[in-house]
């Protein structure tokens, strides 16, 4: 969906049989309801956080993100939500998100990929592949990402990609485990499969960093 206005809309992350993409208005009917399916909430996803809830306030919450993530995009603040497809299907998002990123270089991450899809590789092969655009891509010094203690998936998530955990957090929260990946150690690994990012160029001036 190629827009004069927004470049970021021909964004393309390609990875073995995975695809990274900014999501179009009919996709985000699908991800708010594979959201108002979730069992249990998750604590590090913003729209699926709340204990007390129901399915079409957690599907609500969905559509508000993403409404979010371009309504508010500013090149000093902004928050990258990917859509991931295996073999064309939806299977869940990745998110990048930064503050004074032409500053900083550092970046947040987060992923949900949904429930039926769980277990199967997907949030470490999309990981890699969004990294690839972090690193690769804008040239990033560091990405951060939280876990919640108890979810055990994500915390051997991080460690498999080689995210360093911190041991003493800014936070007192004993229920959220903090890791970081700096630049240089992404570089040390190697991807087993390989990635292509595809019109980034155009968008680089939305992240704070070259020219429009």
């Amino acid at each position: 969906m190629t827009s004069a206005y927004w470049p970021l809309a021909d964004l393309r992350i390609r990875s073995g049989p995975l695809e990274l993409r900014p999501p179009v208005p009919a996709e985000y009917e699908v991800l708010a309801d594979a959201a108002a399916r979730e069992p249990h909430a998750h604590p590090r996803i913003p729209f699926l956080e709340h204990t007390a809830d129901t399915p079409l306030r957690r599907g609500r919450r969905t559509l508000q993100w993403l409404w979010s993530d371009q309504g508010t995009w500013r090149p000093d603040q902004w928050s990258l939500t990917l859509a991931v497809f295996d073999q064309g299907q939806l299977v869940g998002v990745q998110n990048v998100r930064a503050a004074e990123f032409a500053r900083t270089r550092e970046v947040r991450t987060g992923v949900w990929v949904f429930q039926d899809r769980r277990g199967q590789g997907i949030g470490a092969h999309s990981r890699r592949a969004l990294l690839h655009l972090i690193f690769d891509g804008l040239g990033a010094r560091r990405a951060q990402y939280r876990a919640a203690a108890s979810n055990q998936a994500s915390l051997a998530l991080a460690r498999s990609l080689g995210y360093a955990e911190d041991l003493a957090p800014l936070t007192a929260d004993d229920t959220v485990r903090h890791f970081s990946l700096t630049a240089d150690c992404w570089r040390t690994r190697t991807d087993p499969v390989s990635t292509h990012v595809t019109g980034l160029a155009p968008a680089l001036f939305m992240f704070g960093i070259g020219h429009e």
